[in-house]
């Protein structure tokens, strides 16, 4: 039985330690060693690296806090500009709530980019702090696949919320302003 390609790299086979960059014809056996952009094989599903968890493992809990906190500094940006007409008038908690969440949903696009923006910048300042990006440029892997993970959920996050953006974020601003005009 033949090997199984692998999609991206070097492969660094046991006899002798021959390394050859993948795309090359295996020698003696017959074999082309396919690599691709996307991590996919010919014959098999698409394959997700250890390095492809770990920069997201590292990168997930940064983009969720630092889009928590750049949501909540929107927001409250948002609506200090209406604090003037909103106190003061009796509003009913329900309806501030509603406002809350209507004004929300206006700034979350602008929340999700920040977010982006400023775990990437974190995420690649950790793993420099922590010597592995050295480690992982040494090892030979390039920087455009260390940030292949990153740019994939980007462009997954870019899709949801031109998506989000299309649908929800129209009658969440319609809303807003209906509810405020109505205090």
């Amino acid at each position: 039985m033949g090997e199984t390609p692998v999609p991206m790299g070097w492969d660094f086979s046991p006899e002798g330690g021959n390394s050859r960059p993948l795309g090359e014809k295996a020698q003696g056996k017959g074999e082309e060693w396919i690599s691709c952009y996307l991590c996919v094989t010919v014959n098999g599903p698409l394959t997700v690296k250890k390095l492809d968890l770990y920069v997201l493992r590292t990168f997930i809990p940064l983009l969720l806090g630092s889009t928590a906190v750049a949501w909540f500094i929107l927001v409250m940006q948002l609506l200090w500009r209406f604090v003037g007409d909103i106190v003061g008038k009796g509003v009913d908690t329900i309806v501030l709530l509603k406002l809350m969440f209507y004004s929300a949903m206006t700034v979350a696009p602008m929340a999700l980019v920040l977010g982006i923006l400023l775990a990437g910048l974190m995420t690649f300042g950790n793993l420099s702090e922590r010597m592995e990006l050295l480690s992982m440029k040494t090892a030979g892997i390039p920087f455009t696949r260390i940030m292949r993970p990153l740019l994939g959920l980007s462009i997954l996050l870019a899709g949801g919320l031109y998506w989000f953006q299309n649908d929800w974020m129209i009658t969440s601003q319609v809303r807003f302003w209906q509810y405020y005009f109505s205090i």
